[in-house]
């Protein structure tokens, strides 16, 4: 009989014969076909968490919602509301973007599901974007289902600082040292914001015996620093879905005149711990999944990553045979 988790070693997955080919054509802006069956891989344990880390606009936690919730709430729904907030307090720059980087407000409804019962943790840093969160949320009657936590997420509960920001501005991160809309002294533009690891998260009293589903990390450039604040959850394999974004920005930084450069993280060594952890990884080309643990890593990720592909790009993992089995059908291997 197999068993539903996957040790380190057993094979998952094969490799993409030339997955470098595959790769060139990635726009950082995934898909997210594989969610649906995913969903419907393994029954879940209620409630169906989703921590959603960088939550910007707040489209990831809505297709979330849609998913696993009775809630039927469009992207353009959800875009109009922005476009309200934005001309009620007259927030010219949110107006120019109100759909997402990836035109995420044009993504469909899944289709008609029983599943009920899931649960976001949305946790932004930056204030005005916030408010925007706090408003959608409100005026789509997602007050219920939704908990908006002002901290950021590190590999540290100290207090950290950051660059004041506009509302909608996607790019707002701990690990952002653009100061270009400040002024000569940066003190004004900077505010303290109180961070929190995933770990000591979820071992708070209400959290602590609780699985998590889905966990999404979007932090321009801090994803390597959230991940280190995880590493007891990811050991105990609390997580199903791990999802990262990669850049060439802050943490990530493969750039010797870039200020993060003396900090940055390997991401071959990244997904070498995970794996490590019982953790299979793939690229989200676009439509399709790219096997990029064990054996199918290959050095030109690291290369390309930051030369030859989009600056922008995203990691899933997963640990659950039924649901690695699902991934797979994304592959083109089978």
């Amino acid at each position: 009989m197999l068993s539903l988790f996957c040790a380190p070693s057993c094979s998952t997955s094969a490799c993409l014969d030339d997955p470098l080919r595959v790769l060139k054509h990635m726009n950082g802006c995934p898909s997210g076909r594989w969610q649906q069956e995913v969903a419907d891989a393994l029954p879940r344990v209620h409630p169906v968490l989703f921590l959603n880390i960088g939550s910007n606009k707040g489209y990831s936690l809505l297709e979330f919602l849609n998913l696993w919730s009775p809630v039927r709430v469009t992207g353009k729904e959800w875009r109009r509301e922005i476009m309200r907030y934005a001309e009620i307090n007259r927030h010219g720059f949110l107006k120019y973007t109100p759909c997402g980087n990836c035109d995420d407000c044009k993504r469909p409804l899944p289709s008609p599901h029983q599943r009920r019962h899931g649960f976001v943790h949305a946790f932004e840093l930056a204030p005005p974007t916030r408010a925007v969160l706090r408003h959608l949320i409100c005026k789509t009657n997602l007050t219920q289902m939704v908990t908006l936590h002002e901290q950021a997420v590190s590999n540290s509960t100290k207090p950290v600082y950051i660059y004041k920001t506009r509302a909608g501005d996607e790019r707002s991160s701990i690990a952002s040292m653009d100061a270009s809309n400040c002024s000569a002294s940066h003190d004004p533009c900077m505010e303290m914001v109180p961070a929190v690891t995933v770990d000591s998260f979820l071992q708070s009293e209400s959290m602590k015996s609780l699985p998590v589903y889905h966990v999404s990390i979007d932090v321009e450039g801090y994803e390597p620093l959230v991940l280190d604040g995880m590493r007891d959850t990811l050991r105990q394999k609390r997580v199903s879905l791990l999802e990262f974004e990669v850049s060439d920005k802050g943490f990530w930084a493969p750039y010797k005149r870039a200020t993060r450069y003396s900090e940055r993280r390997d991401l071959g060594k990244i997904i070498e711990g995970l794996a490590s952890m019982g953790y299979t990884c793939f690229w989200q080309a676009n439509d399709k999944l790219v096997p990029m643990s064990g054996t199918c890593w290959r050095s030109e990720f690291e290369v390309q990553r930051s030369s030859g592909w989009n600056h922008w790009s995203n990691v899933l993992c997963a640990h659950e045979l039924p649901v690695l089995q699902v991934l797979r059908q994304f592959t083109g291997l089978e």
